[in-house]
């Protein structure tokens, strides 16, 4: 009975990848690739296969800074099939009527006071009046 199973690897590409030239990079990067999930899921490398997304996640960032890229990997019927890693974003809380109600409403508003209409100190109030 074949079962089918799925794993997350953390492939390191800096590793492989530091001393070939930039031209022959992203070749190497995906023949290692393909030779490290071999490896690890225990298939021969001509029964991995690359998804188009990983093609283009490899091709796009991984390629040029050399970071270790996070693979999904499935294995069914001894094919390994691998694609990018993506978190799950949390989905978006609605907030509540009440909630929203409290949000809107309007804030106090302050008269607006002309710059003319401020009191001055008492002695600046007597300096500048006349005597009489």
């Amino acid at each position: 009975m074949i079962t089918m199973a799925n794993r997350l690897m953390t492939i390191n590409l800096r590793r492989y990848l530091v001393n070939r030239p930039r031209r022959l990079r992203h070749k190497k990067a995906a023949s290692y690739l393909r030779d490290r999930i071999a490896h690890y899921s225990k298939v021969d490398p001509e029964k991995v296969k690359i998804s188009r997304e990983l093609s283009e996640v490899l091709t796009k960032h991984h390629v040029k800074s050399m970071h270790p890229i996070r693979v999904n990997v499935s294995i069914d019927g001894g094919v390994a099939t691998a694609t990018p890693f993506k978190v799950a974003q949390p989905q978006a809380v609605t907030p509540t009527v009440a909630k929203v109600a409290e949000q809107k409403k309007p804030e106090e508003k302050k008269p607006a006071v002309n710059k003319t209409q401020h009191a001055k100190p008492a002695k600046e109030q007597a300096a500048t009046e006349p005597v009489k």
